[in-house]
């Protein structure tokens, strides 16, 4: 996934729990949910992947749209996971939609 990198670990506060982010701060490499209570806020310096999870749940539904992501995989889970990414925020794709927008119409099961 990465090499060399240094991941910095942050957990974020969220009404849903607490979200923990790893990058390296250049690209997110996780964005995952605690199984425990969200943490206080310390209000400490964030990074952009950080203020961006705060964003979203502010209610800037595409505040994380953009943000460099590491997605990791196959040749053609790279490309779905890149894809993926090209959805607007708040919209929905079939799984027939995305394997035509991939180029590959009959991998909708995979």
């Amino acid at each position: 996934m990465f090499e060399g990198a240094e991941l910095v670990t942050e957990h974020v506060a969220s009404p849903i729990g607490t979200v923990v982010l790893q990058h390296d701060g250049r690209e997110l490499h996780r964005l995952d949910f605690a199984d425990r209570p969200p943490v206080a806020d310390v209000g400490a310096a964030r990074s952009a992947f950080a203020v961006a999870v705060v964003a979203y749940f502010e209610g800037e539904i595409d505040a994380l749209q953009d943000l460099p992501a590491v997605t990791g995989g196959t040749e053609f889970e790279t490309t779905v996971w890149h894809t993926l990414r090209q959805i607007p925020a708040g919209h929905t794709w079939s799984y027939k939609a995305l394997a035509e927008a991939i180029g590959k119409p009959k991998a909708v099961r995979a």
